[in-house]
């Protein structure tokens, strides 16, 4: 576990050092980003087969299957992955016999659209500091989780446009994109354009429509919760598909991330932001976030009754990695509140990536012939 801490802190320090010479050097911001996202790319590429299950679910034979095939109408009629998947692993087999290719390209696209995200949000949240929370939350499980990790680095790109520009044509298309990784990405986006939808309302509508989709939000979750106990009483291969996913059991699905932040680490930090201000309807970011956290206990909650929700709730904490440190260093702080709720800030996420990565085996521990570990 000490090596995946290693990794991003190291990482997370190369991205400060790019960051700081983005006004001096583009030379600079260019070489240390390049090198910051290379670093952790490696560090997957060079990893064991057995760190990550989906390795073996899916990636493995894809792989492989990309390898076999003379071309790639035949490689795509022997693989139901999405589109765009498939095509990175066949540019992987085209340039490598070895599986570590695929795992190269699969963690620097998930980790160069992650990056390009804070770049668009650096007027909003230091880069580096979106770049920690995004690798804390989601390093991990991008070892596993490949196709939807991806998906949701694309969708983030999305976000920036829906929430920094409101271009929502163009959110619409980097979400289509997003979709030809994961599917999930969908529903995900689809919540994201009403929260921003809502916000875009004049404010006595604003007021309305957020109460309502806080009450739409409660009403989804016990109305699938009752849905998921009859399905669940039925029994056989079916309910195992809709309360686990397909994985057999559901002993690995176990509230995480907004679980874990909301009921524990600094949901006081939270409420000493928002006494910071008088009016949250008047606040984008931290409107648009309670929506967020809204949503995300709807998922979180259903969540313990289907997998397919706890993987949903990736989706919906991936806007804090811009939100929650615009939040946390306001103009209405001091400089001195802002440098201390930073680091706290920083700490409770350490904290909820220690419990995160203790509740899940997915990806630990860290194994590399390669490296000899």
């Amino acid at each position: 576990m000490i090596v995946y801490f290693f990794i991003i802190a190291f990482t997370c320090l190369l991205f400060l050092l790019a960051e700081k010479s983005y006004v001096r050097s583009k030379v600079l911001f260019v070489l240390f980003s390049f090198i910051a996202l290379v670093v952790p790319s490696l560090f997957a590429a060079m990893r064991n087969i057995s760190v990550g299950v989906d390795v073996m679910v899916y990636e493995y034979d894809c792989f492989y299957a990309a390898k076999r095939c003379s071309s790639f109408i035949d490689y795509c009629e022997q693989s139901e992955l999405e589109f765009v998947f498939k095509t990175i692993n066949w540019i992987a087999a085209s340039v490598s016999d070895h599986i570590s290719a695929a795992f190269f390209l699969i963690e620097f696209l998930f980790l160069s659209m992650g990056y390009a995200a804070a770049c668009r949000m650096r007027n909003y949240s230091p880069i580096w500091m979106s770049m920690l929370i995004f690798m804390l939350c989601y390093y991990n499980l991008s070892f596993n989780l490949m196709r939807q990790m991806i998906a949701m680095a694309y969708l983030a790109i999305a976000f920036t446009y829906l929430y920094k520009d409101n271009r929502t044509g163009l959110f619409f298309l980097l979400l289509i994109l997003a979709m030809f990784f994961h599917k999930t990405a969908t529903m995900a986006g689809l919540f994201f354009w009403a929260i921003i939808l809502i916000y875009n309302k004049k404010k006595a509508v604003r007021k309305t429509l957020a109460v309502a989709y806080g009450l739409g939000c409660l009403i989804i979750a016990v109305i699938f919760k009752t849905i998921l106990s009859w399905v669940a009483l039925l029994g056989g291969r079916f309910a195992d598909y809709v309360i686990y996913g397909g994985d057999g059991g559901g002993d690995h699905f176990k509230p995480t991330l907004l679980t874990i932040l909301i009921l524990g680490d600094f949901m006081l930090l939270f409420l000493i932001a928002i006494a910071k201000y008088n009016n949250i309807s008047d606040h984008k970011t931290l409107f648009v976030l309670l929506l967020l956290v809204v949503t995300d206990i709807m998922a979180q909650f259903l969540g313990l009754y289907t997998g397919f929700a706890t993987r949903m709730s990736c989706y919906f904490c991936m806007p804090y990695m811009f939100l929650l440190p615009n939040v946390f260093s306001s103009d209405v702080m001091s400089l001195q509140t802002k440098f201390v709720m930073r680091v706290l800030l920083c700490v409770a996420f350490i904290i909820i990536w220690l419990r995160m990565v203790g509740m899940t085996g997915n990806t630990i521990p860290y194994k590399s012939e390669i490296l000899g570990i």
